[in-house]
């Protein structure tokens, strides 16, 4: 669906006479192609029955697919591609849009620290609590997990490469938020390494 809608917003430019730039599409479709190894290929079969299929599939998510699939500035294209207003006083798709990227609530979402501590959380909640097992064992629990796992991988680097939708925020700040998430990130691994109890060990 994401590949679909993409190439329509780029077909819809074309149809105008306007372009969308080539690295643009193939980050995304590289995006893509990771979302769809890492949850429905050769490594998603084994997430399910290998804890390390399962942590590298979520890595891959949050830090190849997600980072290429900002980079390839799908807000910004459906900015583009979008109809505006007919006539005066009506307000367009572009129009939603451009109002729900100003509102507080994702300006807020599109900052950096958000996305670390979304990323925290989620680490902390998901593999220290029972909510792992319960998760792994529907279909549509684990599937959940995956879509919020690149939704946070999302947020992340939205806020740490900025989005031309978005207000500009210091470079110091996101260089700082990406330095503390590979941290964190060292840190989560060594930590399950160290224990000595299984995550998910019920199922």
């Amino acid at each position: 669906v994401g590949s679909v809608l993409y190439l329509t917003d780029v077909l819809a430019l074309r149809r105008r006479g306007e372009d969308w730039p080539l690295r643009r599409r193939a980050a995304w479709t590289d995006g893509m192609l990771v979302v769809a190894w890492a949850t429905s290929g050769g490594l998603g079969t084994y997430t399910h029955v290998l804890f390390s299929a399962h942590l590298t599939s979520q890595a891959l998510l949050v830090m190849v697919a997600a980072p290429l699939l900002v980079l390839g500035a799908p807000g910004a294209l459906a900015a583009s591609s979008l109809p505006g207003p007919r006539q005066a006083g009506e307000i367009s798709p572009r129009d939603l849009l451009l109002a729900v990227c100003s509102s507080r609530a994702v300006r807020r979402l599109g900052h950096p620290l958000c996305g670390l501590v979304l990323l925290s959380a989620t680490a902390l909640i998901l593999y220290g609590s029972p909510l792992f097992a319960a998760l792994m064992s529907s279909l549509l629990g684990h599937l959940g997990m995956e879509l919020w796992i690149l939704t946070v991988g999302l947020v992340l680097h939205t806020g740490l490469f900025g989005s031309s939708l978005l207000p500009e925020l210091d470079l110091r700040l996101r260089s700082l938020t990406a330095r503390v998430a590979m941290l964190l990130a060292a840190g989560f691994g060594l930590a399950l390494l160290a224990s000595d109890t299984s995550v998910g060990q019920d199922y």
